[in-house]
């Protein structure tokens, strides 16, 4: 039995949370440390583009889904330039695109590390 079916709507939730959570206005986050963010937007958009490779059953719908979280990220970060209690960061863009491969890494690798874990 697959997973697939409950890898659908998480990853729809996810992908309505992280929009939620870099558009909308948030506190004053001052007193992270400086760039701490970046680790914030890579695990954001590994776990996207994690989910969006699990939750398609083709290839070629993997491709277009991962594509699409490439894009949303840096769709997001530009229009985070037009919002008053957001800005626009290059390096932002860059720590979602790379947190995207990253989840597609780990989602392609995870069967084979699961499979040589029970000795197969």
């Amino acid at each position: 039995m697959t997973l697939r079916f409950l890898f659908r709507p998480l990853w729809i939730a996810a992908i309505v949370t992280v929009a939620a959570v870099t558009l909308l206005p948030m506190p004053n986050m001052s007193e992270l440390p400086q760039q701490s963010d970046k680790v914030a937007h890579f695990a954001c958009y590994a776990i996207l583009g994690c989910l969006a490779v699990l939750a398609q059953k083709s290839r070629r719908w993997q491709v277009l889904a991962v594509l699409a979280m490439v894009v949303m990220g840096v769709a997001i970060e530009c229009i985070q330039y037009f919002l008053p209690w957001r800005s626009f960061e290059a390096m932002d863009m860059l720590a979602n695109t790379v947190g995207v491969t990253s989840g597609v890494i780990i989602s392609l690798l995870w069967p084979h590390v699961r499979r040589g874990g029970r000795g197969q």
